[in-house]
């Protein structure tokens, strides 16, 4: 048997963890440790997860000053034991088989470095059910397919085998959104084999307060500053010729959604960067419906006053 590692950030989330650790329960596995790191939070969170604390021992509880879902998530880190780590939002929850058929995956495939399970998008009592665009089991076709869009780029939704986080990848400095991704893609350089796995076993549950609404100019460069550090790891690595082609379509995908958080600077290096990337060779890489927003939203920042 596995012991996994399910690791949860936690910023005033009072109000979800009961359900996050009511689906931690639920699970058919049951070897499992869940590790909330209450970041600071000025609520009662720390409380209601001390509380629960005492009767599953399995429920273990971070406290620390506020710093941060990355610096959060990597105290989680260096405190697992699992053989597998798993990172869910605390809005979020696992279904009662994502462990069991997890585990039934490594039983069948013991060189697996990361698992990449499909999600439940649920919307008040709206579901929709999104699955993952299988490709080969190679670094290099998942790295394309990520950069394409094809696959998603951010820390939930998968398993990752315990050796991919030593050393500890890197922190991007000052960027808050984008950051879960700039971390992500230092694990894929890492892995060797990657498993599909079709069936949703997330469900990502969407919130009207939700920190992804939060909107500002600042978060939009954040955003592409994550792609810059992402471009930075990208190159350094041994199979960069391999993926080199990816990279305008990556900085493309991340401008579309820089525009969710606010706007760019038309004479910024962010529209210098994007004007140097934008091409149909980079746009055919892409998802139809997201090189037709990426192309509308990139003429109106050149065509800005």
């Amino acid at each position: 048997m596995y012991l996994f590692s399910v690791i949860v950030p936690v910023y005033n989330g009072e109000n979800f963890i009961g359900r996050c650790i009511e689906s931690m329960q639920r699970q058919n596995c049951k070897d499992w440790e869940c590790i909330f790191v209450d970041d600071g939070s000025t609520d009662d969170s720390y409380e209601i997860l001390s509380n629960y604390n005492k009767h599953d021992c399995r429920i273990k509880v971070i406290h620390q000053e506020n710093r941060g879902a990355a610096l959060a998530r990597v105290s989680g880190i260096k405190a697992a034991h699992g053989d597998f780590l798993i990172f869910v939002d605390i809005d979020d929850t696992l279904e009662p088989d994502a462990l069991t058929d997890i585990a039934d995956i490594i039983d069948r495939a013991p060189e697996v470095d990361i698992v990449v399970f499909g999600m439940n998008i649920l919307k008040g009592r709206h579901v929709r059910k999104r699955r993952v665009q299988v490709t080969s089991n190679d670094r290099v076709s998942y790295l394309k397919s990520v950069m394409s869009g094809k696959n998603g780029l951010e820390m939930w939704g998968k398993a990752f085998k315990s050796h991919l986080f030593t050393p500890m990848p890197e922190v991007a400095d000052n960027v808050r959104i984008g950051e879960d991704a700039a971390f992500f893609f230092q694990l894929a350089l890492r892995s060797n084999c990657i498993i599909y796995d079709e069936r949703a076993h997330y469900n990502y549950i969407q919130q009207e307060s939700s920190a992804s609404k939060v909107k500002s100019n600042k978060l939009a460069e954040e955003t592409m500053d994550a792609a810059f550090f992402i471009e930075d790891k990208l190159r350094q690595a041994p199979c960069y010729t391999q993926i080199s082609d990816y990279i305008a379509p990556m900085f493309l995908l991340f401008f579309s959604n820089s525009t969710r958080r606010g706007r760019l600077q038309k004479n910024s290096r962010y529209c210098q960067k994007i004007s140097e990337c934008i091409s149909f060779r980079a746009l055919i890489k892409l998802p139809l419906y997201k090189s037709v927003y990426i192309l509308l939203r990139y003429l109106l920042l050149i065509t800005a006053n």
